[in-house]
C-alpha cells in the first residue's frame, strides 16, 4: 500500500508498506484457498531512497499545479526497510529452512527501479502467482524480474542441504544499468548436515560480511576455544587453526579462493561445537 496523493514523493518519505492476507488450511498454510501448501514464508518489500528527495520538500507551483523535482538518484536500496549487512541479521528476510520443505516468498516492488532476483538453481524456485493471482501453471525459473508496483509469489523447494546467497539487483529502468546488488543469505539445514548453532553464549563473528578472509571471533563469554575451522559452500575444509585461548577477541585470517558464504566451526571445551555463517566479499 501507499498514499495516492503525490505518491511518488510520499513513498520517498516512507509512507508505504505491505498487506498480506493469508489462507489457512488445517495445520498447513496454503498460498491461496485450495492452493499449494508451504511450511514457512518470507515477505520481501523492495524499495529505494533518494536522500535528496527524502530531505528536501519540493517546490509546489500553485499556478501551474506542478512540482519541480530533481532527477532521481537513489543511494539506499532496501528490503523491508533494511539494507547492507542488516540483511544477514534479520530473520524476516534471510532464508532458512530444511530440505524437502517449501518456503513461500512474497515479493513486491514499491521502488522506481526494476528488481532482478537471481536464485541459486538448487533451491528449486518456481513462480506461483502474479499480483495476487494464481498462475495457470507454476513457472520454473531462477531469475525473476519485478517491475515497480508488481508482486510475485515464489516457491523455494530445495531437495538438498546447503548455504548460498540470493541476489536482488536494482536496475535503472531506462538504461538497464545495475545500480546496486543486495545479497540475502540462504541456509537450508546448514551445510553437510550441520545446522547453524550458537551453543557458546556470546560468540559472534565481526565484521560479517568481511573481505579477504579476515575476521575476528568475538568471545564475550571468554570460553575456551581450541580450534577454528572454515568450510566453503560445497562442504570442503578451506582453513583450520588450533587456538587454545580464552581471549575476548581472536583474530583469524586466511585466503579464500572465492567470495561467498562459508561456515565457521568453533570447537571448545569437552568438544562443544558451534557453527556460524560468514560472508566474504572480495
Amino acid at each position: 500500500y501507499h498514499c495516492h496523493v503525490t505518491d511518488v514523493l510520499h513513498v520517498q518519505m516512507g509512507m508505504y508498506g505491505l498487506v498480506v492476507v493469508k489462507s489457512h488450511n488445517g495445520t498447513h498454510f496454503t498460498a491461496w484457498p485450495g492452493g499449494p501448501a508451504y511450511h514457512d514464508y518470507r515477505n520481501w518489500l523492495m524499495s529505494e531512497v533518494d536522500t535528496f528527495w527524502h530531505n528536501h520538500i519540493p517546490v509546489h507551483d500553485t499556478i501551474a499545479d506542478t512540482m519541480h523535482i530533481d532527477p532521481y538518484h537513489p543511494s539506499h536500496f532496501l528490503i523491508n526497510g533494511r539494507g547492507g549487512s542488516q540483511l544477514f541479521t534479520d530473520d524476516s528476510i534471510k532464508v532458512a529452512g530444511s530440505q524437502n520443505e517449501t518456503i513461500f516468498i512474497r515479493t513486491a516492488n514499491i521502488g522506481y527501479t526494476t528488481n532482478r532476483i537471481i536464485i541459486p538453481s538448487w533451491l528449486g524456485s518456481k513462480v506461483v502467482d502474479s499480483d495476487g493471482r494464481a498462475l495457470p501453471a507454476m513457472v520454473n525459473t531462477d531469475t525473476v524480474y519485478v517491475m515497480p508496483g508488481e508482486r510475485f509469489g515464489l516457491f523455494l523447494e530445495p531437495l538438498v542441504q546447503g548455504i548460498d546467497t540470493i541476489l536482488v539487483e536494482y536496475l535503472d529502468m531506462n538504461t538497464g544499468e545495475v545500480l546496486h546488488t543486495s545479497k540475502i543469505p540462504v541456509n537450508i539445514d546448514g551445510i553437510f548436515g550441520i545446522k547453524e548453532s550458537h551453543s557458546f553464549n556470546q560468540l559472534k563473528l565481526f565484521p560479517n560480511p568481511t573481505t579477504a578472509g579476515r575476521f575476528s571471533l568475538i568471545n564475550e563469554g571468554k570460553h575456551m576455544v581450541s580450534k577454528v575451522e572454515v568450510y566453503n559452500a560445497t562442504g570442503a575444509l578451506v582453513f583450520a587453526q588450533k587456538i587454545n585461548s580464552r581471549s575476548r577477541e581472536i583474530q583469524v585470517e586466511f585466503e579464500p579462493a572465492s567470495s561467498g558464504v562459508f561456515v565457521v566451526c568453533v570447537t571448545g571445551e569437552k568438544n562443544r561445537q558451534a557453527s556460524l555463517r560468514l560472508v566474504i566479499n572480495h
